[in-house]
């Protein structure tokens, strides 16, 4: 930082520090602690009165999780991207909710939050609102996805799942429905799951036909839920009024199938989260990517249909088709059975 502008860039460093944090913390207090100095210390640095070490940007940008390049406007075509790699040995669902649950809070306090969710199935947090599909598709994705063995202890069944799904499910559907979103899906989105049922009654992961039959009707319920949110334009837990929900547009898009993207922005801060490999999800707040994201989808948009709050036949059709295909899967299995 030895250039004309190296106040500017210090200032730049601490803006995007500043935008990483919840709205409930104070930049001060968190470059002090990260940094293990007083608050006067900090102030100096935050003023630009003290330069900051590269020791000191390195520790901050780990603890932030921000990139260096983008900060300091570096030209690399490199983008950063924050997340780990779950693996059997050390997967702990109870840690993976516990993160979720943590980025959703960050989420909430920014002022003037949206969320943009590009779908490819239905998005995690509609199934919270119906802890048994959410234990369910967390059950398949520990038995067939996440790499390698447990190393410790008993693998974890649909039961000991639901156990912890119940622990966060509630909070997890809470705040979501508070965060005004947009929501991006094509036709036959709960298809994905209804293959994962099939796929469990042939590799005899049920204990009895009622669990698959509760996970059924349990579809039916989500997707009548969802087609009530998109009615209102209002984002609301089941059997609660819409009144104190945020607002959520829902479009439908014929031709393309959506990654699992999540764009949020708000005022003082924008981040993308990526699906990787079903279970894994990383996150970025560079400012290229996100540009380029934003863009992208706002072009998905453009092409697509709302069929919230307004759209009334396009809305019917949509749902009507995903009922369809629900009763097609749950007959599919019936007539294997007979």
């Amino acid at each position: 930082m030895q250039s004309m502008n190296k106040n500017d860039i210090q200032h730049t460093f601490f803006e995007s520090i500043r935008a990483s944090l919840p709205g409930n913390l104070s930049l001060a207090d968190v470059v002090a602690s990260v940094l293990n100095i007083s608050s006067d210390s900090a102030y100096r640095r935050i003023r630009g009165e003290k330069l900051l070490s590269l020791e000191e940007i390195q520790i901050l940008c780990n603890h932030c999780r921000i990139s260096v390049d983008e900060v300091l406007s570096l030209q690399t075509n490199a983008t950063s991207f924050s997340g780990q790699f779950l693996e059997a040995a050390d997967f702990n669902l109870d840690r993976y909710l516990q993160e979720m649950l943590g980025h959703l809070t960050s989420i909430i306090n920014l002022e003037g939050c949206e969320m943009t969710y590009f779908c490819k199935d239905v998005p995690i947090f509609q199934y919270f609102m119906f802890p048994e599909l959410a234990a369910f598709k967390f059950y398949v994705w520990m038995k067939t996805l996440v790499p390698g063995q447990p190393v410790y202890g008993q693998p974890e069944t649909l039961d000991s799942i639901m156990t912890t799904l119940l622990a966060y499910s509630k909070k997890l559907a809470d705040i979501y429905v508070r965060i005004p979103g947009v929501e991006i899906m094509s036709p036959g989105n709960t298809a994905t799951t209804q293959w994962q049922i099939e796929y469990a009654h042939d590799a005899r992961l049920f204990r009895s036909d009622v669990e698959m039959e509760v996970l059924f009707d349990k579809l039916h319920e989500m997707n009548n839920h969802m087609e009530r949110q998109a009615e209102v334009g209002k984002k609301f837990l089941p059997g609660q009024s819409s009144v104190q929900g945020a607002d959520y547009k829902l479009y439908v898009n014929d031709f393309v199938i959506g990654d699992n993207t999540v764009l949020i922005k708000a005022n003082a801060a924008e981040v993308c989260f990526l699906n990787h490999n079903a279970i894994n999800y990383f996150f970025t707040r560079d400012r290229r990517f996100i540009n380029y994201t934003s863009r992208f989808l706002e072009n998905v948009k453009r092409k697509s249909i709302l069929i919230s709050s307004a759209g009334e036949k396009e809305r019917t059709i949509f749902f009507n088709h995903t009922r369809g295909q629900i009763d097609q899967s749950r007959e599919k299995l019936a007539r294997a059975k007979a």
